[in-house]
């Protein structure tokens, strides 16, 4: 496993076809996390609020995997089936529309899971 020590890094060392949909989801989640803290957690880009993670992101071969947590993607699996593929993973595949709505309510999902329980 590689070591990244910042986002940017991450990034620069994927490939280039799968750069501008990881630069995509990085700004799509700094506007939905405003004071939030950027790192790499787990090698992956990370997004902690009060020094709790709240949402990861990794690109991988055929998918971005976005990682809010099991709860989340428990509560969107049956309504989401294209998206949500394993506990406390959702995929979002390289080779079609990018689904930046439904990123959005992953993550104000996530938001909500964090208010009620500080995790």
């Amino acid at each position: 496993m590689l070591n990244f020590a910042t986002v940017d890094e991450y990034i620069a060392q994927q490939p280039s076809a799968v750069q501008p949909a990881l630069h995509t989801i990085r700004a799509q989640m700094q506007g939905l996390l405003p004071g939030s803290a950027e790192t790499i957690s787990y090698a992956m880009p990370t997004y902690t609020l009060k020094k709790r993670n709240i949402v990861h992101f990794a690109a991988f071969k055929k998918h971005i995997g976005i990682f809010p947590g099991g709860r989340v993607c428990e509560e969107l699996a049956a309504q989401y089936p294209q998206y949500v593929k394993a506990k406390g993973t959702i995929h979002l595949p390289l080779d079609g529309p990018f689904p930046h709505p439904f990123i959005d309510i992953v993550v104000h999902l996530r938001l909500k899971h964090f208010a009620e329980t500080g995790k």
